[in-house]
């Protein structure tokens, strides 16, 4: 059994690890607070102490209007960033259980999409420039997660097990 960046195993634990790795650093304002913000939470650093704030509890904070305009957009863009590599994810996982080889072009573009989405979300809280009135942002992870929906992108299936096509 050999290693291979075409395996769907690795694939499948290429696209797990792009939750365990922060994203995006931000600073608030002009340094109110700062944070570290993984896929599914963060963790923020400000005059009220430091915090985690899971993706649902933003979520709850838009459905109960404390999170309205910019910052109710950048936690619908997160979210669909997470909903897509979720879906990569299970399309990966479906493919690995079945031990079929299957064309993964499909899930490679999802996990790119991903990346556009968690850098629009930090466009439209920070500005095109990552850089305003609402802070700074670094999206210090969207270039992995490109490069992750890149390599799952690549030798997309089929090729090594002689399907017909």
């Amino acid at each position: 059994m050999s290693f291979s960046l075409y395996d769907l195993r690795f694939k499948l634990l290429l696209t797990t690890v792009l939750f365990l790795v922060p994203l995006h650093v931000y600073v608030i304002g002009d340094w109110l607070g700062q944070g570290l913000q993984w896929a599914l939470l963060r963790f923020q650093q400000s005059a009220m102490g430091p915090s985690v704030i899971t993706l649902a509890r933003d979520m709850e904070y838009v459905s109960m209007g404390i999170y309205t305009g910019k910052s109710a957009f950048m936690v619908y863009l997160w979210l669909a960033g997470v909903l897509v590599l979720v879906a990569a994810m299970c399309l990966l996982l479906v493919m690995v259980a079945e031990e079929r080889d299957l064309e993964t072009r499909f899930s490679g573009l999802l996990i790119v999409s991903g990346g556009f989405f968690f850098l629009a979300s930090c466009v439209a809280q920070y500005g095109p420039l990552l850089n305003g009135p609402a802070g700074i942002s670094i999206p210090i992870g969207v270039p992995l997660v490109w490069a992750a929906g890149w390599v799952v992108y690549q030798d997309g299936g089929g090729g090594e097990s002689g399907d017909a096509r």
